[in-house]
């Protein structure tokens, strides 16, 4: 199973090449169509092809996986998604942290950023700085941050104004607007909430979330559980789940 879901999401990768080298689109975004959930894919899946290189069973899998692993990372760099890069580093804190050699790790850590950093789109820098939470916007990216922090504003609202059984599955992005009428003014069209959490609660309500958050919270606890196995190579892909987890759990904000 994790020989496929990486083999195919390397594969699928590609895709993002192609519209960054071949296309040169402005900025790419995959086959999902949404540079924000082709890097959430990767980001979850890069922990376990590294898992692979360091305990896949024959020679030719350790390559295959470690051509796969630095597929997916470009790929994620290629989306330009601020959420993916911001997964990613908090993904790698968390491989400190679990490490059982944390100098080691934090060096590799450090040199995976510094490279991340050099060989990144331009577009990606370009992004972070025009964050902007208010004030009027003046290119395309500080309308995305500005649209985020209205959705913000308008997922709260539907929480407050139906905090049990939300406004409906798959109705924020139609309400939106009129829970927060700012929203159209800068965004200019409907959205979806661009924060997974938000939305559950928004749309089903709060039961719902913490639902959800319990079935992530068991999966993380499962995994920390397998951690402590005698089966080496078990307890590394645990451990390569859990940081997957953990990548997926930042970048779905």
């Amino acid at each position: 199973v994790v020989r496929v879901m990486i083999l195919v999401s390397a594969f699928a990768s590609l895709w993002l090449y192609q519209q960054h080298f071949i296309q040169h689109l402005s900025r790419s975004e995959g086959l999902e169509q949404d540079g924000n959930y082709e890097s959430l894919m990767l980001v979850t899946g890069i922990p376990l092809a590294l898992w692979m290189v360091r305990y896949e069973t024959g020679p030719w899998w350790k390559r295959i996986a470690a051509v796969c692993a630095g597929l997916m990372a470009g790929g994620a760099l290629l989306t330009e998604s601020r959420a993916g890069m911001i997964a990613l580093v908090v993904t790698g804190l968390a491989a400190v942290v679990v490490s059982r050699r944390k100098m080691l790790t934090l060096g590799l850590v450090l040199s995976a950023v510094a490279a991340g950093v050099a060989m990144a789109p331009a577009g990606l820098s370009a992004r972070f700085h025009s964050i902007k939470l208010e004030g009027t916007a003046t290119n395309g990216d500080e309308v995305s941050s500005r649209a985020r922090f209205e959705l913000l504003k308008a997922g709260l609202a539907m929480m407050k104004s139906c905090p049990l059984t939300g406004v409906g599955l798959d109705q924020f992005k139609a309400t939106a607007p009129d829970y927060n009428p700012n929203l159209l003014k800068i965004a200019g069209s409907r959205l979806i909430a661009h924060d997974t959490y938000i939305q559950i609660a928004a749309e089903t309500g709060l039961p719902v979330l913490i639902l959800f958050l319990a079935l992530m919270t068991a999966a993380i606890m499962n995994c920390r559980a397998v951690r402590r196995s005698a089966n080496l190579p078990l307890a590394r892909m645990a451990t390569a789940m859990q940081l997957g987890l953990i990548g997926y759990s930042v970048a779905a904000a």
